[in-house]
């Protein structure tokens, strides 16, 4: 079973910040320093930025902060203040979708750090806050299927009113070019069979120990997922049998399509209902340690059927 991974901080570059910063006093949060202000802020003009630009990525960067490469991360460094702005990446992976307040509090804790503040922006984005040692974090993550990018600011706290809105600037301005989440949908990963789906942000949902279900309220198609924890395969099964056990039940089933690989089974057939005629799409694959059944139920030529194609296009497993 994949083991679940976090990208909070990267967290041991802060070896890398410690190593240029001059150690200083622990001091609250920088938000406790604004609420104890009895004068009005007096707002600072951002410096002039310029756009940093990779294959991967650009994002808008201070004129005047020195670009560091180490270890394959990417790092701007503001002589001023000795603040940072770090750019790093990994391959992705499904466990990120999964990211919640109490994960990430626990992970950072666990190395010694106190997190403050996390915001989930998006599907495929969250913030966070945290701090150590007197030293603030502002961390933005974002991902898409190809990889999962940490963007993090690093600054002492006292340096808080002259760096903290050039670093959101830089943050906020990050653009990545993989194949993103499409909009609409999220990805939802499991222990349990260490799989993931991508399903629609409407459609509900119901979980038992080795099935989880969804229904799309407008169209009347379901999907289900049942996960057996086997080394078997399919090469035993044959066509006649297949098709039998599948139409138990249903009327006038008829199937259009089969092909089974021993790895793989894939079915499409058409059966009536309540006086609707439905199609059922099969798919079974063993994975060797897993074999899993989707089965999707969708009306006959229902204008979201193709929903329900991406959906096992996306289906992954074996992380």
């Amino acid at each position: 079973m994949g083991r679940y991974k976090i990208s909070i901080g990267f967290l041991m570059g802060a070896a890398v910040l410690l190593s240029i910063l001059l150690v200083c006093k622990q001091e609250p949060l920088p938000e406790y320093h604004e609420q104890e202000k009895t004068e009005p802020a007096i707002e600072q003009a951002l410096p002039e930025m310029y756009n940093y630009s990779t294959d991967l990525y650009e994002i808008s960067v201070p004129i005047g902060w020195k670009e560091v490469i180490r270890d394959g991360t990417t790092s701007f460094v503001d002589p001023a203040t000795a603040s940072l702005l770090e750019i790093g990446y990994e391959p992705y992976f499904p466990q990120i979708n999964m990211m919640t307040s109490e994960k990430a509090g626990y992970n950072l804790g666990e190395s010694g750090f106190t997190l403050s503040e996390y915001v989930r922006t998006a599907t495929d984005s969250y913030k966070c806050t945290y701090s150590k040692d007197g030293i603030a974090y502002l961390e933005y993550v974002y991902w898409d299927f190809d990889k999962v990018y940490t963007i993090t600011g690093k600054y002492k706290v006292e340096n808080y009113s002259a760096v903290y809105d050039v670093l959101i600037a830089s943050l906020e301005s990050f653009q990545h070019f993989g194949e993103a989440i499409p909009v609409g949908w999220r990805v939802l990963y499991y222990e349990y069979g260490n799989f993931s789906v991508l399903a629609k942000e409407d459609w509900g949902y119901a979980e038992s120990t080795d099935t989880i279900t969804f229904s799309d309220p407008n169209s009347g198609s379901n999907i289900s997922v049942k996960v057996t924890p086997t080394s078997e395969d399919f090469s035993g099964i044959d066509q006649l049998s297949f098709t039998q056990d599948a139409a138990t039940g249903k009327h006038d089933y008829i199937q259009s399509s089969y092909i089974n690989t021993g790895s793989e089974i894939y079915s499409v057939s058409s059966y009536n209902t309540n006086g609707y005629t439905m199609t059922e799409h099969i798919y079974g694959i063993a994975s060797g340690k897993y074999v899993y059944w989707i089965n999707a139920t969708i009306p006959i030529n229902c204008e979201r059927s193709n929903d329900i194609q991406r959906f096992i296009d996306y289906f992954d497993y074996n992380y």
